[in-house]
C-alpha cells in the first residue's frame, strides 16, 4: 500500500472515467492543475488509438464511441474537434481547436 499524495500530473496527461473497467470511459485531460474533458465531436478510432497509446495500452483501441456514452464530464472542456492521424504520441499532438476553445454541445 502506498502512502502520501498522488503522483504529480502533467499538462496533457489523460485518464478514462465513467467506464465499467479501466479499459473504457470518457477521455479526461489534465490542464493547469485540474481535470477536464475532451469533447467527442468527430471522435473516431484514430483518436482512440492515440489515447490508448498515451495511456500505455499496448494493443491499441478496439472502438471509439460518441454521444457521451460514458456520461458528460464536469469542469472545463479542454479539447474539441480532435482529428488524429493515429500515429501521434500524445493527444495534444493531434489537430484540434485551440486549447480551451470548443463548440461542444
Amino acid at each position: 500500500m502506498c502512502t502520501g499524495t498522488e503522483p504529480p500530473f502533467l499538462n496533457g496527461d489523460l485518464r478514462l472515467a465513467g467506464g465499467l473497467s479501466g479499459f473504457e470511459g470518457r477521455v479526461e485531460m489534465f490542464q493547469q492543475g485540474a481535470w477536464g474533458t475532451v469533447c467527442d465531436d468527430g471522435w473516431d478510432v484514430a483518436d482512440a488509438e492515440v489515447v490508448c497509446r498515451q495511456l500505455g495500452f499496448a494493443d491499441g483501441a478496439v472502438s471509439a464511441t460518441t454521444q457521451a456514452i460514458f456520461g458528460e464530464g464536469s469542469g472545463s472542456i479542454f479539447l474539441d474537434d480532435v482529428a488524429c492521424a493515429g500515429d501521434e504520441a500524445r493527444l495534444t499532438d493531434c489537430d484540434s481547436r485551440e486549447l480551451f476553445s470548443h463548440n461542444c454541445g
